[in-house]
């Protein structure tokens, strides 16, 4: 078959009508699949990243796309990226915050401009060279399936060696630009491309189609992995409102701390151990990964999404009713009720209120102790709850920061009406 064949497949497999972004650096695979995609007469644009990493160079080649895209009117992208910036926010490498800035603006790019899907083109060598970089490196099965699968991004070269590529674009003399750093060892991938693959096609003039066939196998073993994982974690994983919850007693009975990675790697923990000795420990112990919190309350785990947080005070001008943080209905009256334990009276109350999340040190007086001041800290942990609902559950305070009450729980014992109450205040909780 032959290279138009091949790719024209790989694009009808995904529609050839849908529209393209085309990710095009100026070297010799991105260029010969530029042409390519204008002999199909495709709905295509392209997008160039340029890091500056290599000077002049760089902007060569940016110029190079420029004046490649205005010859055959394409619609042209480019964007400068300060990618030693990112490594240093970032703690990354150069390959990985080059890769996460290009491909945030390919999204971004594709979702302004309401383009389908995003083009690269990257061929058999590059998966070829993936694949022993993860070797080398030390990985799982879906490390050794070379380049990763993301939503919405074609590679219709994938299973194109290079040297087919070059063959193309010399026979139709298609100029490209040359990386010189292409010819440098100092890079893993270099030294493999330029040293590990050359030998090892010696050996096996059917190295390219035996490649191929693995890759295929290894995904098929990776998705009936997945599948496996994922019965089990909809098994054990129970969604609440804004948070999972596991039982502990179910996680003990896996014997596998290669199921247990599985499970949790999605939300990046990485480390079985961790788990397992978060499991054993004491309880409201947490571990946490970039985005991800993994808390331990009594019989379960709890796991629950990192948010930024969010104010700690919000201020209540008038007795209207209010739907954030938390739903409170305010009714103020003039006639006796008849259950005034349910009510507060207006007159002790300073305005405006707040409602506020716990502080150390906190302190109330429940109604129905007696007149006895109890910490907020230890009137939750008597109500047994869990380390996230201590978070989420607000204070209702007056004009002092004085504790009215925690709403749908308790009022303070000094706010409560009595006998001798005027004006009765009822605050319910709606949710």
């Amino acid at each position: 078959m032959s290279i138009i064949s091949e790719i024209n497949s790989e694009f009808e497999t995904h529609g050839s009508n849908s529209s393209f972004l085309l990710a095009l650096s100026g070297g010799l695979d991105s260029t010969v699949l530029f042409h390519i995609m204008l002999k199909l007469d495709l709905d295509f644009s392209v997008a160039h990243a340029n890091f500056g990493l290599r000077g002049k160079d760089s902007d060569e080649d940016e110029e190079f796309v420029k004046s490649l895209c205005r010859k055959f009117s394409i619609r042209c992208y480019t964007n400068n990226f300060n990618v030693l910036a990112h490594m240093s926010a970032h703690s990354s490498s150069l390959q990985m915050s080059a890769r996460n800035l290009r491909y945030d603006w390919f999204y971004e790019l594709i979702r302004k401009e309401k383009t389908d899907f995003i083009v690269t083109a990257h061929h058999l060598n590059d998966s070829m060279e993936t694949f022993f970089i993860n070797l080398i490196r030390g990985t799982g099965i879906k490390g050794l399936t070379g380049i990763d699968h993301q939503a919405n991004v074609l590679r219709p070269t994938q299973s194109i060696p290079l040297d087919k590529i070059r063959g193309f674009a010399e026979q139709n003399s298609i100029i490209w630009r040359e990386d010189v750093t292409n010819a440098e060892d100092r890079y893993l991938r270099n030294k493999i491309r330029h040293h590990v693959v050359p030998e090892i096609e010696k050996i096996s003039s059917e190295f390219h189609d035996r490649f191929l066939d693995s890759i295929s196998l290894l995904k098929k073993d990776a998705e009936l992995i997945d599948d496996l994982v994922e019965d089990v974690r909809s098994r054990l994983f129970k969604k609440e409102k804004d948070f999972i919850t596991i039982s502990i007693a179910s996680l003990e009975k896996i014997h596998s701390p290669n199921l247990i990675y599985h499970l949790f790697k999605p939300f990046g923990f990485l480390h079985p151990y961790e788990i397992e000795k978060l499991m054993a420990g004491r309880e409201s112990a947490e571990i946490t990964s970039e985005k991800y919190r993994l808390i331990k309350n009594r019989l379960i785990l709890i796991l629950k999404e990192i948010k930024k947080p969010s104010e700690v005070h919000y201020q209540i001008l008038n007795l209207s009713d209010i739907h954030y943080p938390i739903s409170l209905r305010f009714k103020k009256t003039l006639t006796e009720p008849s259950e005034i334990s349910h009510f507060l009276d207006f007159a002790k109350i300073k305005f405006p209120l707040s409602l506020r999340v716990r502080k150390n040190g906190d302190k109330f007086y429940p109604g129905g102790m007696g007149g006895q001041s109890k910490k907020v800290s230890k009137f939750f942990k008597d109500l047994k709850l869990s380390k996230i609902e201590k978070e989420n559950t607000w204070l209702l305070c007056d004009a002092n920061d004085e504790i009215i009450g925690i709403p749908g729980l308790r009022w303070d014992d000094r706010f409560i009406a009595t006998k001798d109450t005027k004006i009765w205040l009822q605050i319910e909780k709606l949710d």
